[in-house]
């Protein structure tokens, strides 16, 4: 998953944050490519994992700074996602990861910068809380 325009929120720390979460998504999908092994994939979610967590509590460090409506919407999704990438953590562990897991990364990713966090950042934007870049 490569990072291209259509991720580009406008807010330069938002995009940069993202940037490294599919930096993430590149590196998972280069070591289950080159079958570099559970312990490798492990690290590579746990990296994604640290990543996701600094970008979510900015997003919501944001929302409640400026009052955002979907803030408990869009915090939920936070919290599904770490739920659901410690599990998939512990499941490497144990050899269970298959190619589902890039596919799940891939969309969820896709869907919440492209829809969640762009009506985030929209709402910033408009209401003049933040400049765009």
């Amino acid at each position: 998953m490569d990072w291209n325009k259509e991720y580009e929120l406008g807010i330069p720390e938002l995009d940069a944050q993202h940037r490294q979460l599919l930096e993430c998504l590149e590196k998972l999908e280069a070591a289950e490519d080159e079958k570099a092994g559970e312990l490798a994939v492990y690290f590579v979610l746990t990296q994604l994992d640290a990543y996701s967590r600094v970008c979510f509590v900015v997003e919501e460090i944001l929302m409640r700074l400026f009052d955002y409506p979907g803030l408990a919407a869009h915090a939920k999704e936070h919290a599904d996602f770490a739920a659901r990438l410690i599990a998939l953590e512990q499941s490497e562990l144990r050899h269970e990861v298959h190619g589902e897991t890039r596919k799940f990364l891939h969309d969820w990713l896709a869907q919440h910068i492209g829809v969640s966090d762009r009506r985030f950042a929209r709402f910033l934007l408009d209401a003049g809380a933040i400049s765009p870049d």
